[in-house]
């Protein structure tokens, strides 16, 4: 870790007086250490291993109306539940490229009772009832309406429509949750509405935020695809972003974006303002090794998919 220092008679961002002090970086940045003073580290999930409860590369994460946790464990092939406790409750997938098999599953989006799950590899999406019972996909390999090259991230809304990042083909897709197309919009480059390699989703109110992770913003859109706004550029200030991938949104309408290569979370308001941020690189409570995905209970539990790490971190409102 880089040496970093705070300026006297300075109180930073996130510095309360109380624990965790926040630390000025050389380039004034504030680094709230083990979880954020509003965001405190609560317990951790699982661990490597291809045992019930363990992970090999956890990705996708997403929690149903019943308060139970759902985690892509990507390189074992299967979606494994838990309480939001930790309790391993179950699993389903497996290795292949038949019904109900995966090839490096990475998203889900959960509703109507139903756990739809993309997998990047066989390039379609899969829908499960949450005990696992395989229902019906949609997708595959291309680059035409409805077909992708490798689909990332989802995110459904409260109309029922389902938006996948098609990564290869640069594209946010728009489907009902049967399946049928929609519309698509996007296309490889960095002006305003394109894109270069989307990853994660959350919807917001009544627009859909895309993290365009090979820009290194987040990008706002209509339902129907019409370019709104945009936040983020490259660096570790407040704000900043390296390699994002996951999104997630909360009750009060603030959203969170796993900054991945940076190793932390980081917390906007809904016009993309920053309010705060957490973690840093390692294996201790509240850090990350590639910090993918996020999840966000009714309590404002933040759920976060730490991949190289093989686990689970929970941390509080």
């Amino acid at each position: 870790m880089r040496p970093f220092s705070a300026t006297a008679g300075t109180i930073l961002l996130g510095c309360a007086l109380a624990w965790p002090w926040a630390c000025t970086l050389p380039n004034n940045s504030a680094f709230p250490l083990a979880g954020g003073a509003s965001h405190p580290y609560i317990n951790t999930i699982g661990s490597l291993g291809t045992g019930n409860g363990q992970f090999h590369y956890p990705t996708g994460i997403a929690l149903d109306g019943a308060g139970n946790l759902f985690v892509v464990d990507q390189l074992n092939n299967r979606v494994e539940k838990f309480t939001t406790a930790g309790v391993y409750e179950g699993q389903f997938g497996a290795q292949g490229t038949g019904t109900g098999q995966f090839e490096d599953p990475v998203g889900l989006a959960i509703g109507g009772g139903l756990v739809y799950v993309s997998d990047y590899t066989n390039n379609n999406i899969q829908a499960f009832t949450t005990s696992g019972s395989y229902q019906y996909a949609f997708g595959g390999p291309g680059m035409g309406n409805g077909t992708f090259d490798h689909c990332d991230q989802m995110a459904l809304d409260g109309k029922g429509y389902l938006y996948v990042s098609d990564q290869g083909n640069n594209l946010v897709q728009k489907f009902t949750t049967a399946g049928s197309f929609q519309t698509q919009w996007g296309g490889y480059g960095s002006g305003n509405g394109q894109l270069n390699l989307p990853t994660g989703e959350a919807v917001d109110g009544n627009n859909l935020c895309v993290v365009d992770q090979g820009n290194n913003r987040v990008q706002v859109f209509t339902p129907a695809g019409v370019y709104v706004s945009q936040w983020g550029t490259l660096g570790s200030g407040n704000g900043q972003f390296d390699g994002p991938d996951g999104m997630a949104a909360d009750g009060k309408g603030n959203l969170y974006v796993a900054d991945t290569d940076n190793n932390r979370i980081e917390e906007f308001n809904s016009s993309g303002g920053f309010l705060t941020q957490w973690g840093s690189l390692g294996s201790g409570n509240g850090q990350f090794n590639l910090a993918i995905e996020l999840a966000i209970d009714s309590q404002g539990d933040v759920y976060v998919s730490d991949k190289h790490n093989n686990r689970v971190d929970v941390f509080g409102p």
